[in-house]
């Protein structure tokens, strides 16, 4: 019975075995299969998609998958022409607000842009996928993208602030914020409180996300202004408990503010017509404050008194030698949030009878100094550009600005930016404006001729040898900036133009203006340094588009006003080679692509035409 037992269990290892032997063969035999087949797969898929987009992949949204990379690249840049044909529009009830690409001087001819588009740069973003790296890496970004999709964002430039403001400038006239209640004072002095007044505002932050998206998802269309409820944060009833708070505080007036040897009185009238109601996060919700715009009012008063402009050192090149012909000097400058917060501080809460100003003091970036341990020996290199042909508020910026940068100092090892040094481009500078076309309208804007700096100072970095490490050529060619590739745009406060100087000393800017030429000399010790500049090369020429005449309310029917002559698109290209005398040597080469440029003409109407809308038979494509 135990040997029947054992022969039992002997027969069924046996069995086991057999079948082991039987099925690994099998077994490996299907998956030998399954890899070939998977090979197979692989191998015919990557075929069949050899040189087209890959499955699941998108730009913006839209399908591009199996196309190839210059079906992509025209469907991408049609899309884009639609939208600039377009431009952004933004309406409310009759109002029309139609922003173009690029702003346009209709003086100078000089563009800037508001919104820009990258083809190229989506389309190869899309065409690498499934296509860089190991084997196994573009399997698994093919699978990815075939299972679970892959959205390439579209790559532009907008330009934000740009767009917030010719919104509000536009349509702010249908806005009507709210008022909160507020404290008034009456002929008697006393306090009373005017009764709160609802809003409505548009929410322009919304507005340009709204503007995001459509540019995100290469999508034309107009954007629909609503006015929203601006909401009440003070009510009469709740104002009318802090009456009899603000009364007392009226009790720490008269008081003074002082500043070294002077004092300023501030009466009980004047305090009464400072102090506001404002709300708090904190509990009470609501507490009294001084008003920042009529306080910032009176210290506008004060700082003629007291405000003193910072002066920078200036040098210039008289007979071989560096003199000074403006000393440094420190500004001073009455800083008003932090009065006020001091005014807050020393009267309202403690209750005291004198608080003081708080001024700030500001270092002048070039400071007076011993000009013979410059290293400032020789010229070193210089840049000219022509500005024939300039209106004449563009020439009184040029001059203005070639005052400005005259005996700048340069230290070593310093970033110089154009923008740092020109300062604020304002009226009170002495800028004067040109007429820029902004959408559908014509607006001032100061501080026409600041790329002539741009483009001088460019030449004259790369005459001197300096390491560029800003600079953007301007969106079209422009007549003032010849030769073609060698401009650079300035706008504030981007783009700037900047470079580094690596002499080892200090390098002083002298600017002359001589009839129509401009010039920026570099001052300093030559290292010897040895720099070669090709001729710009002109390729891929592009014509330009016919006129655009864009209908405005803003001109009187009849009235044109037009950008100067279209401009041919068009790419250059220089080669530029710095050696060193430790025989080390910087190469690269400055590519310069222009935009075709079409002549552009607001013409007046008395009412702005609709366009209709026209049904999209690619919208399937697109989805």
């Amino acid at each position: 019975m135990t040997q029947n037992k054992k022969k039992k269990k002997t027969d069924k290892k046996k069995t086991v075995k057999q079948i082991k032997r039987t099925n690994f063969p099998t077994i490996f035999v299907v998956l030998i299969c399954v890899v070939v087949f998977f090979v197979v797969v692989v191998a015919v898929y990557s075929n069949l998609y050899q040189q087209k987009i890959f499955p699941g992949i998108t730009i913006g949204g839209n399908k591009v998958e199996g196309l190839s990379y210059i079906e992509v690249l025209d469907q991408i840049e049609l899309a884009i022409i639609d939208i600039n044909d377009d431009g952004l529009v933004f309406t409310y009830e009759d109002a029309k607000l139609i922003l173009e690409p690029s702003m346009t001087s209709i003086e100078s001819g000089v563009s800037y842009d508001v919104f820009t588009f990258n083809a190229s740069t989506m389309v190869d973003q899309a065409y690498i996928i499934g296509r860089k790296g190991s084997y196994l890496n573009k399997l698994k970004e093919q699978s990815s993208a075939f299972l679970f999709g892959r959205d390439i964002p579209v790559e532009y430039f907008l330009d934000i602030e740009i767009v917030k403001l010719l919104l509000e400038e536009k349509f702010s006239q249908f806005e009507s914020p709210h008022l909160d209640a507020s404290l008034v004072v009456n002929e008697d002095l006393s306090f009373s409180i005017a009764k709160e007044q609802p809003g409505e505002v548009f929410e322009y932050d919304v507005i340009t996300e709204n503007v995001r998206e459509n540019i995100g998802s290469l999508q034309t269309g107009s954007i629909n202004l609503e006015l929203k409820n601006d909401p009440i944060q003070i009510n009469q009833t709740q104002a009318t408990e802090f009456l009899s708070d603000a009364e007392k505080i009226t009790q720490y007036a008269p008081f003074n503010i002082d500043y070294d040897d002077k004092t300023w009185e501030i009466s009980n009238e004047i305090f009464r017509t400072w102090l506001e109601l404002l709300p708090s996060e904190s509990q009470p919700n609501i507490v009294i404050g001084l008003n920042v715009q009529k306080v910032e009012s009176y210290l506008d008063e004060l700082r003629e008194e007291v405000d003193v402009p910072v002066q920078e050192g200036k040098f210039k090149m008289e007979e071989g030698r560096v003199v000074e012909f403006q000393a440094s000097r420190p500004g001073i400058i009455i800083n008003a949030e932090k009065t006020i917060r001091k005014i807050t501080e020393d009267i309202i809460k403690n209750k005291g009878t004198r608080t003081g100003l708080v001024v700030e003091t500001e270092e002048p970036e070039i400071t007076t100094r011993n000009v013979n341990d410059l290293g400032i020996n020789e010229l070193i290199g210089v840049g000219r550009s022509d500005f024939s042909g300039s209106p004449t508020n563009r020439r009184a910026n040029i001059r203005l600005g070639a005052e400005k940068l005259n005996g700048v100092l340069i230290e070593p090892d310093e970033e110089f930016s154009l923008l740092a040094a020109l300062g604020s481009f304002e009226a009170s500078e002495g800028w004067l404006p040109e007429l820029v076309i902004k959408g559908n309208q014509t607006v001032p804007e100061l501080g026409g001729g600041a790329c002539q700096f741009g483009t001088t100072m460019f030449r004259a970095a790369l005459n001197t040898g300096f390491p560029i490490t800003n600079r953007q050529n301007h969106s079209y060619t422009v007549s003032y900036y010849f030769p073609i590739g060698t401009d650079a745009t300035i706008y504030d406060p981007a783009p700037d133009f900047s470079f580094i100087n690596d002499t080892g000393h200090h390098v002083l800017i002298q600017t002359k203006i001589e009839g129509n030429i401009m010039s920026f000399e570099m001052y300093g010790t030559n290292d010897g340094r040895v720099i070669e500049q090709t001729v710009p090369i002109l390729s891929n020429w592009i014509k330009p588009p016919d006129t655009k005449i864009i209908e405005t309310t803003d001109l009187t029917p009849g009235e044109e006003k037009c950008t100067e002559a279209a401009h041919t698109g068009v790419t250059a290209s220089f080669d530029y080679k710095v050696t060193y005398p430790d025989e080390t040597i910087n190469e690269q080469t400055f590519t310069s692509k222009y935009k075709p440029w079409q002549r552009v003409c607001l013409q007046g109407v008395e009412e702005v035409k609709e366009e209709p809308e026209v049904e999209d038979d690619s919208s399937e494509d697109k989805e």
